[in-house]
Formats: C-alpha cells, structure tokens, sequence
C-alpha cells in the first residue's frame, strides 16, 4: 500500500496494530482516512504511543474514531505530526490533547462533539476557517476561533441542555451559518423553537454574519402560505439586518413586489 491515497470506511472496524502498519506503509501518499472506528485488539494496552501520526506525512483530511487514550504530554516529537491536515473529525475526546500537541499549521476546519475542547482551541482555534459543532454552547466555541468564516451547527432545545449562540464578544469574521434542527410536534411548537433561535441572533455581535441556511426551510408558493409561514417572517426580519435566511439549495426569500414570484 506505499502509493494509497484514499481510504474510506462505512464504520468499519480495524484494530490499533492495523492502523499503525497503514501509516508506517502509507504514510507518505495517504491523504484522506476516514469511516473506520479503530479500536485496540483483545488484551492490548489501554494507552498507546501515538507515533503512527508522525508518519502520515500527506494526510489532509482525518475522522478519527476510536477510544484510545493517549499518554498526557507534552511530547515535542509530535510537533511536526501530521504537517498537512486541513480538516479533521473528532468523535472521541481524548484525541483533542494529543491535537494540541501539534502544529497542524494547514488546519482550516474541524467537526467535533464535543464540549471538551478547551486545550485544541487554545492552540489551533485561530486557524480555523469552518467548523461543525454537535455542542450547545456555540458561542463560547466562536470566541475561540476569531477566523471562522462558516459554522455547521446542531440546535436543540430541552430542559436539561441551554443552547446558547451568544458570543461574549463581537465575531468580526463569522458570515455563515448552517443550521440543523430535528423537529418536534405540534408545528406550534417546532415554530416556537424556531423563534427562540432566531432571537438567540444578535447582529451585533455578528456584524459580518451574511447567510443562515436551513435545510427545513421551504419557501411558501401560494399567498395564504405567504401570510402563514413562519420561514417568510424570519426572512423579512433578518433582511433588516442584511442577512439572508436560505434552504437547503441556497435559494433565499424575495419579496413579492407588483406580482412578481420568489
């Protein structure tokens, strides 16, 4: 496998000793690993050198599944791991200290899970450009990464988790929001968590905020479906601020003028 480029898994399994004998042979060429839960094998130690990094010298795009822990650190040999990686997925948190250890100086975009990330957006928080975030306090993450550009974001809202979108201080760079929302019955109620995220949005503290697409979003074709969505009303209010509330095909809310259509 000295010339492997691309490995892709659906979930698949494959153990520590696999995963250390692809990066020693394929480290060189392999420039995207993802899809695989890597796991250790029946009576291996629970802690692992994490020297198998050092050698994938080309990989620019990682998922890492597997909860294996790492020694703490500081180990200066992991510097200069992993010198190509632009976007990495993290699934575990014990991967997100062994990160911090390295220079990642190519490092545009991260999806994690977690709230736990303290230590990696101390180090690497300011190269971000895009992240996607599955955590409900999304604007202490922000503050971390004043270079964002674009963020992914799941919203829910329960009474054991606060969502919170409020930055502590203004994000000069943020343009983008993607937003996820699994929804709830009746519609009174998905439209009153759609409110309460909407009035989460300060454009303030947003002022290069620019987009907010929603994949539920479906723009209304008749014009008593005009009068009753609730997507038209966001639309118009983020309009004031020079925001513009898209679907999922980027298309955005004209209003209608004179008989003319969206």
């Amino acid at each position: 496998m000295p010339h492997l480029q691309r490995l892709i898994g659906s979930a698949t399994g494959i153990t520590w000793a696999m995963f250390t004998a692809l990066a020693e042979t394929a480290g060189a060429s392999l420039v995207e690993f993802r899809g695989f839960h890597v796991y250790n094998g029946q009576g291996a130690p629970a802690m692992r050198d994490p020297g198998p990094f050092r050698h994938l010298t080309a990989l620019r795009t990682l998922q890492w599944d597997a909860d294996i822990a790492f020694p703490a650190g500081p180990d200066a040999t992991l510097r200069g791991a992993l010198p190509a990686l632009e976007a990495v997925e993290v699934r575990h948190t014990q991967f997100y200290p062994l990160l911090a250890q390295m220079e990642l100086p190519h490092l545009q975009r991260m999806v994690g899970y977690h709230a736990e990330t303290d230590a990696f957006l101390a180090v690497h928080g300011a190269k971000l450009r895009a992240a996607d975030v599955h955590t409900p306090d999304v604007g202490r993450l922000v503050a971390r990464c004043p270079g964002l550009v674009s963020l992914e974001m799941d919203v829910w809202f329960n009474p054991h988790v606060t969502f919170d979108l409020r930055c502590p201080v203004a994000h000069h760079a943020l343009a983008k929001f993607v937003v996820r929302k699994s929804p709830v019955q009746p519609k009174a109620a998905e439209e009153a968590e759609w409110e309460r995220f909407f009035l989460l949005i300060d454009p303030a503290l947003y002022p290069a905020l620019r987009e907010i697409q929603i994949a539920q979003c479906v723009w209304p074709t008749s014009e008593h479906a005009i009068a009753q969505s609730m997507w038209v009303k966001w639309a118009e209010r983020m309009r004031c601020h020079d925001i513009k509330v898209t679907d999922a095909a980027g298309a955005y809310w004209r209003p209608r003028l004179k008989g003319s259509r969206r």
